[in-house]
């Protein structure tokens, strides 16, 4: 692959750069295929000098400036970053996309809330007939408490305490009936053990 890059020149401490074109495997300061500039950082401002017809040509057949060339390149007006056709393609496939995905996410959306808004719809008879049974539960219970009804519970109460009363002379007759049974047989085993 073919780089345009920099390629350092000057003393030790006092750097100075030659833009160069070059196959990426060459060393940084090795053997290059074309010089089309150069670069002083310690001058103020710096000095930059680069045949921008040469870079256009090279970038244009495949040379791929590094981050410092192409702000280089961008700095004298020479260098303008388009987007291949292909990812230019590429995202306004994906712009396409996302709008339809958000369309048919709001579609399902709606879908989803018209059943809810039907279910409420057929929820709501049956919660009013919910409330009214539960206001006639407590009209009854209303009732109970006052004085009269109190008084035909008690009515109702009465009968059931006579039954009770009258099972309890039947339960105290059965228990004599089992006491007597029971004298009668010992009696008996009496009689024959003698």
């Amino acid at each position: 692959m073919v780089k345009i890059r920099l390629r350092r020149m000057g003393a030790k401490k006092n750097p100075f750069y030659r833009v160069v074109v070059a196959d990426s495997r060459s060393p940084r300061d090795g053997r290059c295929i074309e010089e089309i500039g150069t670069y002083n950082p310690l001058l103020k401002p710096s000095e930059v000098e680069i045949d921008a017809e040469r870079a256009k040509y090279w970038i244009s057949n495949g040379a791929q400036p590094t981050d410092t060339v192409r702000a280089l390149l961008k700095k004298i007006g020479a260098f303008e970053e388009k987007e291949p056709k292909k990812k230019k393609e590429r995202k306004a496939k994906t712009a396409k996309a996302t709008t339809a995905k958000a369309k048919d996410t709001k579609a399902k959306e709606t879908k989803a809330k018209e059943p809810a808004a039907k279910a409420a719809e057929v929820k709501e008879p049956a919660v009013k007939e919910t409330k009214a049974k539960a206001a006639e539960v407590k009209e009854k219970a209303a009732e109970a408490k006052k004085p009269e009804a109190k008084e035909k519970v008690t009515e109702a109460k009465k009968p059931a305490a006579k039954e009770s009363k009258a099972k309890e002379p039947k339960a105290a007759e059965a228990k004599k009936k089992e006491t007597k049974a029971k004298e009668v047989k010992a009696k008996a085993e009496d009689k024959a053990d003698e």
